[in-house]
C-alpha cells in the first residue's frame, strides 16, 4: 500500500499541517526523535460565530460612547430625573401660557367637579359601612380630640 500526503490547512490560524489519509498512521503528530508535537488547543471564543459579533457590537458601542448595560451612577440617575421633570414643567407652562382665559376657567371648574365626585364617593364608601363602624369613627375621632 502508498501512503499518500494531503495538506490540510487548519481554518483562523493558517498554519498548513501535513496529514496521512490513512487511519494506521500514529505519527502524524510525531517529532523525528519520537515525541509528540505539541499542538495549540482550538480557542471556542475565536471559533464562535455568536461570540465574535457580540465583541464586534461591544467594541462599536463603546466607540460610539453607548452603555450597553444600562448601568448609571445613583447622580446620572438623579440628574436625568431632575432634567425630565424639569422639562415637563416647561412644557406645562408652555401649554398654560397659550391657553385663553376662558380655557383656563374651564379647567378649574373641572377640577372642582372632579373633587367634588371623589368627596362624593368617599361618603358613599362610608355609607356602605355598618352603622355600628360609622359610630364607633366618630368616638374615636372625639377622643382624638379631647386627648
Amino acid at each position: 500500500m502508498t501512503e499518500t500526503n494531503e495538506i490540510r490547512s487548519i481554518g483562523l490560524t493558517g498554519v498548513r499541517c501535513i496529514h496521512m489519509t490513512m487511519a494506521t498512521d500514529c505519527t502524524r503528530d510525531m517529532h523525528q526523535d519520537g515525541l509528540i508535537l505539541p499542538r495549540k488547543p482550538a480557542n471556542p471564543c475565536l471559533t464562535s460565530a455568536d461570540h465574535q459579533n457580540l465583541h464586534r457590537e461591544l467594541l462599536f458601542n463603546q466607540k460610539i460612547g453607548k452603555n450597553v448595560l444600562g448601568q448609571k451612577s445613583e447622580l446620572q440617575k438623579a440628574l436625568e430625573k431632575h432634567k425630565r421633570t424639569q422639562s415637563q414643567k416647561e412644557i406645562e407652562q408652555q401649554k398654560n401660557s397659550c391657553r385663553t382665559p376662558f380655557e383656563r376657567m374651564i379647567e378649574e371648574r373641572a377640577k372642582k367637579i372632579e373633587t367634588q365626585m371623589e368627596k362624593t364617593d368617599a361618603k358613599e364608601k362610608d355609607e356602605d359601612k355598618p352603622e355600628f363602624l360609622q359610630v364607633h369613627a366618630k368616638l374615636r375621632a372625639k377622643m382624638a380630640k379631647t386627648d
